[in-house]
């Protein structure tokens, strides 16, 4: 099928899914970047807001994006704001009330906002959804960003360096925000507090400890996994080395391709490197429960759990776990044992730790079958032990609802997807390279696309009963 064969079908599915979306979405939140993020990631807690003519509120949160410029530009951090209505008021337009202290950029190029109500009428809360309340450089083309919440405090921002301009680097970049004006004075200088060094290579993975704070995982195409711990380091502890303590904000930089890096900035060491895989190492996570064990994922189709206590191999190792390269792993935050992986064979794996064997090849409790293409990203819903997402290159988000699993269907039902699959978000004409579930609104979540658009969406409430999935099915 030719380029011109593809956009049109693209065009007219997106041309579908917006004529139904009314029926669909109780919230579409659409905007346009001026890059494309590569990653996404919400931030805990929200504040109330209320517009002008006080006829309907909405809350105020954070969501973490990124730039990927292709070297066209030097790339940023960039904390954002979203005002996310509330659908219960009467439906009206007003502008958003804006913190007089805070940066007020907005991202208002070809910026679309609707929540859909039942009643179809369309609910705005400004101009844009989406200001940006911080920015902060990143010398080279970044491939991940994850924050880092303990005790819900975000304490720094985590960008995983990639290939600029055939120089290798895989450098993990350590950002404290607290430390930061809300926009560069120098938009050439990237200001770590510190460079985790390790990788010869660029990489993927990156996982802070949700247990044991200042735990960093990493994963690269060297074929390794790096741990860092900065407990160990005063300097990152405090954000900044001690022998720059008293320069007064003096700053010694360096250029390389004329983009600067502030070299007051600690460099550390791995504290410990896990070498196993055979090929990339594309994705680690932590397990949710437990502070010394993790997974990892790879080209080599192998998926690893790992004590980190115990440096020399994996404790298990499942060989061939799926037909393709494994792209992405995620522990389940509510069963210690729950893990899923999404591959570029298509297929996402249920898989139980407790099974697990070097022995046998395939041990997977289920495989989610319904994306077409690639799959980048899987997630579990931080608010139910039997709900997750994943997007792909496809151009989907697939919701998925575990307790639906061997559930009878009509053969009308059966065309449309296996009973597991709950909803399929059709908003995007792009690759999805990421999402994020809310930590605060249960079923609203992030995606992003590599045609500079970031949505925020929650699915009709007809399709889901919250108050149900606090009776969760038991996974043996």
């Amino acid at each position: 099928m030719s380029y011109l064969d593809t956009e049109k079908i693209i065009n007219e599915e997106y041309k579908i899914w917006k004529k139904n979306s009314p029926y669909l979405y109780d919230l579409i939140l659409s905007t346009a970047l001026e890059w494309p993020s590569l990653t996404c990631q919400w931030f805990p807690g929200k504040e109330s807001g209320e517009n002008d003519s006080k006829d309907f509120n909405f809350s105020k949160q954070k969501l973490l994006l990124g730039t990927n410029t292709s070297d066209l530009d030097i790339n940023a951090l960039l904390f954002c704001q979203v005002c996310i209505p509330t659908a219960n008021k009467k439906t009206s337009q007003s502008t958003n009330p804006e913190d007089s202290n805070e940066m007020n950029e907005t991202f208002d190029s070809n910026t679309e906002l609707s929540t859909m109500a039942k009643s179809t009428e369309l609910v705005t809360c400004g101009k844009t959804p989406i200001s940006l309340r911080q920015r902060q450089n990143v010398c080279y083309d970044y491939i991940r960003i994850r924050n880092f919440f303990f005790f819900e405090e975000e304490k720094a921002w985590s960008p995983k360096e990639k290939n600029n301009n055939n120089k290798k680097v895989g450098d993990v970049y350590i950002f404290d925000r607290s430390k930061h004006s809300n926009k560069p004075e120098d938009s050439s200088i990237c200001k770590p507090q510190v460079i985790l060094k390790g990788h010869s290579k660029e990489g993927y993975g990156l996982h802070w400890s949700p247990i044991t704070e200042g735990l960093v995982l990493s994963s690269s195409d060297d074929n390794s996994i790096c741990l860092w711990d900065l407990r160990k380091s005063v300097a990152a502890k405090n954000g900044v080395s001690e022998s720059n303590e008293n320069n007064s904000g003096t700053t010694n930089v360096s250029s390389t391709n004329d983009k600067k890096t502030d070299e007051s900035c600690s460099r550390i060491e791995c504290d410990q490197k896990f070498l196993a895989h055979k090929d990339n190492c594309e994705d680690v996570c932590w397990n949710k429960k437990h502070d010394h064990l993790f997974a990892s994922v790879g080209d080599d189709k192998c998926l690893m759990i790992w004590d980190c206590r115990t440096k020399t191999k994996p404790q298990m190792c499942v060989s061939n776990a799926h037909k393709a390269e494994i792209n992405c792993v995620d522990f389940s935050p509510f069963n210690q044992d729950l893990i899923l992986t999404g591959s570029s064979d298509k297929y996402i794996g249920l898989w139980d730790a407790r099974k697990l064997s070097h022995k046998v090849l395939l041990l997977f409790l289920h495989l989610l079958e319904g994306h077409t293409e690639q799959i980048l990203r899987v997630e579990w819903s931080p608010h139910s032990e039997v709900h997750l997402a994943s997007c792909g290159a496809d151009r989907r988000v697939i919701v998925w609802d575990l307790s639906m699993i061997g559930m009878e269907q009509t053969p009308e039902d059966a065309d449309d997807g296996p009973p597991e699959m709950m909803f399929v978000h059709a908003g995007h004409t792009d690759r999805v390279s990421d999402l994020s579930w809310n930590f605060n609104d249960p079923w609203v979540i992030s995606s992003v696309a590599d045609n500079n658009i970031v949505q925020t969406w929650q699915m009709t409430d007809e399709l889901f009963n919250f108050e149900d999935t606090t009776t969760m099915m038991e996974l043996e």
